[in-house]
């Protein structure tokens, strides 16, 4: 009988921790999940984040609240979200400056060695080049021209080590012409400069100045994309006019590497029903964007492809 009692009691011990692991993973999440943006409020990450936040707060039976966290090209909410507690309440959602800091050094570790990417959510090929109504360019050939005509001269705003630097380096790459590459910072800093007409060309996604277009104040000479958008019939693409620019923008969802996979996996599977809900899907219509989850591995190759793409040109940057 003794022996009996030591037996169980042995097994209790043994299971007692399992039994603890199962509770805990049934009861995630029991409290709000954070989600960090790296970028102030009012741009494309910050609508498109605060929309899909809705529909999974009503999925997950928590509060999902977006945090602004802007600054250094995304490393300052990279390494908060990469320094918290792998429990499964704190994400980041981004885009692909979290593989371009990887390239560029900005960070000691790499992205996929930091995050466990839960989801790629969509995105779409709209970014675009933008010039003021008063430019003198009223087409892509133009612009190359006037740009080819006079290197280093036509002045095309960025942010240094920024996804809009990079795809720069792109076009200037196929065009064979040389911009003055201007450092303005953030995306609304760029816009309010074409706006003061301060600098000749910005490069956006078209939804982020579509009210700009829309007003006549700028004029939208191309897309880098493989081929016209629907939604843009009347914008040529940059392979049209011979320049092979082309780029894809997405945005994700990672958690801190280490996460517990049952976590990552009912994320992921409440991503995949969130984001072709609405406010989630007028969001991205509003950038002429459209959901396109990829979870898992496929979620993964997809950044993978992202990073083999801005390897070449982030080789430049350090030449």
């Amino acid at each position: 009988m003794k022996k009996s009692v030591l037996v169980l009691a042995c097994l209790i011990v043994i299971l007692l921790p399992m039994f603890g692991q199962a509770s805990s993973e049934k009861e995630w999440p029991h409290k709000p999940i954070q989600v960090i943006i790296p970028a102030g409020p009012g741009g494309d990450t910050d609508t498109t984040s605060r929309a899909i936040s809705e529909s999974l707060t009503k999925i997950l039976g928590q509060p999902v609240q977006i945090i602004n966290m802007a600054g250094g090209s995304g490393t300052v909410a990279m390494n908060d979200v990469a320094t918290s507690p792998a429990d499964g309440y704190k994400l980041i959602y981004h885009h692909a400056d979290t593989v371009l800091a990887t390239l560029l050094q900005r960070t000691p570790v790499r992205w996929d060695d930091q995050f466990d990417i839960a989801a790629v959510t969509g995105g779409g090929s709209t970014n675009a080049i933008f010039v003021h109504k008063n430019s003198p360019y009223n087409s892509l050939e133009e612009l190359f021209a006037a740009a080819k005509n006079n290197p280093g001269k036509v002045s095309f705003a960025m942010e240094t080590g920024g996804l809009v630097h990079l795809l720069v380096l792109s076009i200037e790459k196929q065009a064979g012409v040389t911009f003055n590459k201007v450092d303005l910072g953030a995306a609304a800093a760029r816009t309010a400069a074409l706006l003061g007409q301060q600098i000749d060309v910005l490069l956006t996604v078209y939804g982020s100045a579509r009210g700009y277009v829309d007003s006549g104040d700028f004029k939208c000479l191309g897309i880098l994309a493989a081929e016209r958008n629907p939604s843009l019939p009347d914008i040529p693409t940059l392979r049209e006019k011979g320049v092979d620019a082309t780029y894809e923008h997405f945005y994700y969802f990672g958690f801190k590497k280490g996460t517990d996979p049952n976590i990552v996996e009912k994320f992921s599977a409440a991503v995949k029903e969130a984001a072709y809900l609405d406010p989630y899907v007028s969001a991205l219509n509003n950038y002429n964007f459209k959901p396109n989850v990829r979870t898992g591995q496929d979620a993964v190759d997809y950044m993978m492809n992202v990073e083999e793409f801005f390897t070449p040109l982030a080789a430049i940057l350090f030449e």
